[in-house]
C-alpha cells in the first residue's frame, strides 16, 4: 500500500513527459507540412490574353518549367529533411528546454524554405540567389546535426547513445549533406558556365549518396542496428 502513491506519481510524470514529446513532434510535423504546401502557391496558372489555344497554353506552360523544377527540388529536399527529423525523434524518449529550442532552430530554417524557393523561381539566374538558397538548406542540415549531437550525448533523451557506430553514421550523413549544399552555393560563383549549371542540380546527388552510405552501414552492421 505504501508504494502506490509513489507509483502513481511516477506514472503521471511519464504520461506528462510523453505528452510533451508528442506535442513537439506534432508541432514539427505541422511546420514541415505547411512549408512543403506553401511551395506550390507561387506557381501561378498561366494568364492568356484573348482566346486560349493548345499551342498558346503549351508555350505558356513551358515558361513555368523552371518554377516547377524549383518546386520539385525543394519538395524533395524538405521531404528528405522530414524523414531525417522523423527518424531522429523515433529515438528520442524525453525532452528538455534545450531540445525544444534546438528543434525550433530546425523549424526556423524549414519555415524559410518557401521564401527561398520563391526567390529561385523569380531570380534563379542570379548566382547570389543560389548562394542564399544553398545556405538555407545547409543551415537546416547543420541544425539537425546540432540536434543529433545533443540527444545523442544524453542517455536520458535518446535510446541509442551507446551505439557509437550508429551515431557516427548519422553525424557523417549530416556533415556530408551540409557540405554538398555549401558546395552548390560556392560553385555558383566560379567563373565557368558549366560549374554554374552543375551548381543548380548538384543537390540531386544527395539522394544516391545517402543511399550508398546507408548500404555501407547496413553491410558493416548486418546483425544489430537501429531501424533506419
Amino acid at each position: 500500500m505504501s508504494h502506490k502513491p509513489h507509483q502513481h506519481s511516477h506514472d503521471l510524470f511519464e504520461s506528462r513527459k510523453q505528452f510533451q514529446l508528442e506535442r513537439i513532434i506534432l508541432f514539427s510535423d505541422a511546420v514541415f507540412a505547411i512549408a512543403i504546401t506553401l511551395l506550390v502557391i507561387e506557381i501561378k496558372i498561366p494568364h492568356i490574353e484573348g482566346p486560349a489555344t493548345s499551342s498558346i497554353l503549351v508555350a505558356e506552360l513551358k515558361k513555368k518549367v523552371p518554377d516547377l523544377v524549383a518546386f520539385v527540388l525543394s519538395f524533395a529536399v524538405i521531404g528528405q529533411f522530414w524523414t531525417t527529423h522523423h527518424r531522429l525523434f523515433g529515438f528520442v524518449q524525453g525532452y528538455t528546454p534545450k531540445l525544444l529550442w534546438l528543434n525550433l532552430l530546425v523549424l526556423l530554417w524549414i519555415a524559410l524554405m518557401p521564401f527561398s524557393t520563391y526567390l529561385i523561381m523569380e531570380f534563379g539566374n542570379l548566382d547570389i540567389i543560389w548562394l542564399w538558397y544553398s545556405t538555407n538548406l545547409a543551415l537546416i542540415s547543420l541544425s539537425i546535426l546540432f540536434l543529433w549531437l545533443y540527444v545523442g550525448g544524453d542517455a536520458a533523451l535518446c535510446t541509442v547513445t551507446q551505439d557509437k557506430a550508429f551515431l557516427r553514421y548519422i553525424y557523417g550523413r549530416s556533415i556530408i549533406v551540409t557540405l554538398i549544399f555549401l558546395m552548390g552555393g560556392f560553385m555558383a560563383f566560379l567563373p565557368w558556365e558549366s560549374t554554374k549549371t552543375i551548381s543548380r542540380f548538384l543537390f540531386i546527388i544527395i539522394f544516391p549518396v545517402l543511399a550508398i552510405l546507408k548500404k555501407r552501414y547496413n553491410k558493416k552492421h548486418p546483425i544489430k542496428k537501429p531501424a533506419l
